[in-house]
């Protein structure tokens, strides 16, 4: 599904809506994988610090973040509806963006490791594809 959708992208169609007779789709093209509808939720942002400017969208009417503000450090902080969040920063001594991402299941709940393992997989994933897009940019991207 993924791949004849990426053929078709290349040729100049659009693809909408991909199924398969068993249970995957795929809506869109975000993700080209017939399980892409989990991993775009797990992007969904709540919340947003920035703190190299000073603005953090849970402090209405201000905004004012708690955390100090860096000019020099390039720096936001995303929390998402996941339990997970995520920094990206510019590395001060070398030309490159870091990125850190920090996942935790609730208080009280008990979460499968593997489980948690596979969102957070996915979530690096979307971050890298749909934040940093090394390739819309040209960047070389580094694995882990």
């Amino acid at each position: 599904m993924g791949n004849l959708s990426h053929t078709l992208l290349e040729k100049g169609e659009e693809v909408v809506f991909a199924f398969e007779e068993a249970i995957g789709f795929m809506f869109g093209t975000t993700v080209l994988d017939k399980d892409g509808y989990p991993s775009i939720q797990l992007v969904l942002v709540v919340y947003v610090s920035d703190i190299t400017f000073g603005y953090d969208s849970t402090r209405p009417p201000h905004y004012k973040p708690i955390l100090p503000v860096d000019l020099g450090s390039q720096m936001i902080m995303f929390y998402l509806d996941s339990n997970c969040e995520f920094t990206l920063r510019t590395s001060g001594t070398e030309p490159k963006i870091k990125y850190y991402v920090y996942m935790f299941s609730p208080p009280g709940v008990h979460a499968d490791e593997s489980s948690l393992k596979d969102t957070l997989s996915r979530t690096v994933d979307d971050i890298i594809t749909e934040f940093i897009k090394p390739d819309y940019y040209n960047l070389i991207y580094r694995s882990i």
